[in-house]
């Protein structure tokens, strides 16, 4: 494998937080990273357990767990993501430092957390 999710991790931390663009950029990256941590820890087999797109099945796949820590994982992937849809897709709200490095602790958190 060429690419893991620590490069999108390390690359979303790289950028400088000289612009709107790098913040957008960061937390999309960063988002990644934690979406593809979670699809490496929990499996594939989230693919065909419940409906939805591929995002939507991970994070209710882990939030349909028993385990505390299962759930919190799913919140935090699910805040990283509603993050990722602005930085991505609502090219009219301001996208600041502040989302971006509230995007950058979620993954983060989430990368840790599915050692």
């Amino acid at each position: 494998m060429s690419v893991i999710y620590s490069d999108f991790l390390e690359f979303a931390k790289s950028l400088p937080y000289d612009s709107e663009i790098n913040n957008r950029n960061s937390a999309s990256r960063a988002y990644y990273a934690a979406f593809n941590k979670c699809r490496d820890h929990y499996g594939a087999e989230f693919e065909i357990t419940v409906k939805g797109g591929t995002h939507e099945q991970l994070i209710r796949y882990i939030g349909g767990s028993s385990d505390k820590k299962d759930k919190e994982i799913a919140y935090q992937l699910m805040q990283a993501r509603k993050l990722r849809t602005t930085a991505d897709y609502e090219l009219t709200v301001d996208f600041n430092k502040s989302d971006r490095i509230t995007a950058l602790i979620y993954a983060e958190a989430i990368t840790k957390s599915c050692k």
